[in-house]
């Protein structure tokens, strides 16, 4: 049971990066390669404070759970996890989906989590803390129809689940860019689905745009050839992550984004070129204060 007195939570989300195709043609280094350098842009943040940590696309890599590993480095034991973004069942050949892609979290303060399904292939996770839902997600890439319209049903999933809960936070990668024209507001209904129901972003609350997590400077070359809206103006990186608060109890104190560390294990053994970045989505944090 927690204090009744008012509670702060830092509260951190990171996309680890999954990318099987440009890790085989050795464009990026193996997720395991990267693990450190995301560990210490992590826990350096809030050292001895990090209270609810959402991590999207974790990799379980010939048994070796990356996910488990980075809260180990943390210092929060193995964390909370479930599998994530599967191939369509009878599908081996789609697109979609990816083998070994986790999402999950852990935290001082994350003794448990519930799995959200947000469709047959897709989860995003949930734990409960002093009344408060915190939810960490990540949903379907993509700039086609198709994706758009799954994102939009992902994101009715999630209000759904937290429907039951007057005080929420929503945070990880959205995978739509913010659009503040009009016109183009139906490339993104998912942004548009959770902001008609509340949840308003804790870098507007605190006077600050939405940081451009993705992709980070050292990995723009490898998206430029990207299609669609999704390949414009990626030479700036697109404002994909981000942490959504909602609810009378949640006051937003501050948030900003994670310094990046670079640890180098091996540094003479990476090749040419290829970014040593954790990442390339830059993490972001808030610190929120919940009313008793």
């Amino acid at each position: 049971m927690h204090s009744p007195e008012a509670l702060t939570v830092n509260v951190v989300t990171q996309n680890a990066l999954l990318d099987y195709g440009r890790t085989k043609k050795k464009l990026i280094l193996p997720q395991r390669q990267r693990i450190a350098s995301l560990g210490a842009t992590i826990a350096n943040q809030f050292p001895g404070e990090l209270d609810v940590v959402g991590i999207q696309e974790a990799h379980l890599d010939k048994g070796f759970h990356n996910g488990q590993a980075l809260a180990e480095m943390c210092g929060y034991g193995s964390g909370f996890w479930v599998n994530h973004n599967k191939k369509p069942e009878n599908q081996p050949d789609s697109k979609t989906g990816r083998p070994g892609e986790y999402i999950g979290m852990f935290g001082s303060l994350v003794e448990d989590i519930e799995e959200i399904k947000l469709d047959a292939n897709r989860s995003a996770v949930a734990t409960i803390i002093a009344g408060v839902a915190f939810v960490t997600l990540h949903l379907r890439h993509g700039a086609g129809l198709e994706s758009i319209a799954e994102r939009a049903a992902e994101a009715k999933a999630l209000t759904d689940y937290v429907s039951d809960y007057d005080n929420a936070v929503l945070y990880g990668d959205y995978n739509e860019p913010l659009m503040r024209l009009p016109y183009l507001r139906r490339y993104t209904p998912a942004r548009s689905h959770v902001a008609k129901h509340g949840f308003k972003s804790a870098f507007e609350l605190t006077g600050q745009k939405s940081p451009l997590t993705c992709p980070i400077e050292p990995y723009i070359p490898l998206f430029r050839n990207t299609k669609g809206w999704q390949g414009k103006f990626i030479h700036r990186g697109w404002a994909l992550d981000d942490i959504l608060v909602r609810g009378p109890r949640i006051r937003v104190i501050a948030a900003g984004v994670l310094d990046r560390v670079i640890v180098h294990e091996n540094p003479g053994e990476y090749p040419a070129g290829v970014p040593l970045e954790g990442s390339d989505h830059d993490g972001l944090w808030a610190t929120l204060q919940i009313a008793a």
